[in-house]
């Protein structure tokens, strides 16, 4: 007698992890500079980002999250103390990128296996002493 097959779980997929594969996959070396702490329970980040990558003209610092969230992420980084100062530094940049998962369809019409994450990213730029939030366009 043979067992009934059991459904797959579907792994999900955390937005840092994704946001590290989007850097990654342009040539940016990125490390995730979030930690747990487990003792008091909360998640501390380095200067307000998750991540960091390293760039040609400096260093990326990134808050991910999912798209639901992008303008309570953007609040916070833009309230941020640190986030400023990160800005206020020389080749220092720093993005906003929520995550999405949207449904991929083949050509005749049924669905794929594998869903596609859609990215949206915004740049938080420093003027006159104030953090200004700017959609970023990509040139892909």
């Amino acid at each position: 007698m043979s067992q009934p097959k059991k459904a797959k779980k579907t792994k999900r997929v955390s937005p840092t992890v994704l946001s590290l594969r989007w850097f990654r996959s342009r040539g940016m070396p990125a490390v995730v500079v979030e930690r747990y702490i487990s003792f008091i329970k909360i998640r501390q980040d380095i200067w307000g980002a998750d991540i960091q990558a390293l760039t040609k003209t400096g260093i990326v610092g990134v808050q991910a999250g999912i798209a639901a969230h992008h303008a309570e992420k953007i609040k916070k980084a833009t309230a941020s103390d640190a986030v400023k100062h990160w800005l206020a530094s020389p080749s220092r940049i720093f993005f906003v990128q929520t995550w999405k998962r949207r449904p991929a369809f083949k050509k005749n019409g049924g669905r794929k296996k594998i869903d596609e994450w859609a990215s949206r990213l915004t740049q938080l730029v420093l003027i006159d002493g104030r953090i200004e939030a700017r959609e970023f366009k990509s040139r892909e």
